[in-house]
């Protein structure tokens, strides 16, 4: 078997690496930092970002990213806001088959999505996104899980269909590859803001009914950007939407929870967390769109409401039809 390159050194980068070792491939994992890689090599842990989970032998990692040019596949999975890290893949690049895991929004560019970022920047003909629930501990500790891996090449979906899956994690597949990006994104601003309404303790029904107008608000913008609305109804919208806002272990849930309890030693999870992030671009790249709830969040994190305000004015907004 060929090897894997792995592109990042948090907890989703490593269970992912994890999930690709122990189905026999050599994977080599590139960390930004030696102070990642040391335990990676030594103990078979990455007792940074995912402490206490034994990694296989057969995954190895490295701060040389000349390491990855051996690679017949690329996963590449790093916050969003590091996507200016990543140029330097470029001279490395010899077509290697590429799946992204990010699920963020590139800022300063002319893409709207980071696939087609990452494919314009490494001149690839096709790449692949992976998304759905997966939250990272879960997995890395063989909880039964589901993921979508979309393309718009049909082989490279079956590609990595079959590179990820597992007994405890199916992978199923998508031709629509901005609707299953799109999913993964924008469930981070609608887990950001039930960790809110937890934080506020708002209560379940208020929850429930915050948790369906976000879907509501997903769709509306996935079809505004065309994606196929249906995608969002499935495990990179709707069920990766309900393993975030309902998981305390959710770092956008934790973000929202924190800023609704006003912790102040907690105040830098906003900073992390990329639902906080992905409102505010969303805000001002979809300036007129009715989306009540991220618009909401977005003045919220501006400074311009409070989180209290912002609640009294989407309950008294216009009635209407649902």
């Amino acid at each position: 078997m060929g090897q894997i390159g792995v592109v990042g050194s948090g907890a989703w980068a490593t269970t992912a690496a994890k999930i690709l070792a122990e189905n026999g491939h050599s994977v080599v994992q590139w960390c930004h930092r030696p102070d990642y890689v040391n335990p990676i090599q030594t103990l078979h842990e990455n007792t940074l970002s995912l402490p206490g989970v034994r990694l296989p032998d057969t995954l190895t990692a490295s701060v040389n990213m000349d390491d990855l040019q051996s690679a017949d596949t690329w996963v590449i999975c790093i916050p969003s806001k590091f996507l200016d890290t990543l140029p330097p893949l470029v001279s490395r690049y010899r077509g290697q088959a590429i799946v992204s895991l990010i699920k963020g929004l590139p800022e300063h560019t002319d893409t709207h999505s980071v696939a087609d970022y990452l494919q314009t920047l490494l001149r690839s003909d096709d790449l692949a996104v992976l998304s759905g629930p997966n939250l990272a501990l879960e997995l890395a500790q063989q909880l039964p899980g589901a993921s979508v891996v979309a393309a718009k090449n049909p082989q490279l979906c079956r590609h990595f269909q079959q590179l990820f899956s597992r007994p405890y994690f199916r992978i199923y597949t998508s031709d629509d590859r901005l609707g299953v990006e799109l999913g993964g994104v924008l469930k981070n601003v609608y887990a950001f803001a039930a960790g809110i309404a937890d934080g506020l303790r708002l209560g379940t029904n208020a929850k429930s009914a915050l948790m369906t107008r976000a879907l509501a608000e997903m769709v509306r913008i996935g079809k505004s950007m065309g994606a196929n609305p249906t995608t969002f109804y499935g495990l990179s919208g709707i069920g990766d939407l309900m393993a975030t806002a309902y998981s305390q272990s959710s770092r956008n849930w934790q973000a929202g929870f924190n800023l609704a309890q006003d912790k102040e030693g907690n105040r830098s999870d906003r900073g992390i967390a990329e639902g906080a992030r992905t409102a505010l671009l969303f805000n001002r790249r979809l300036p007129t769109m009715e989306v009540p709830i991220l618009s909401a969040i977005a003045t919220v994190l501006t400074g311009q409401e409070t989180v209290s305000s912002v609640m009294t004015q989407l309950m008294q907004r216009e009635l209407k039809s649902e």
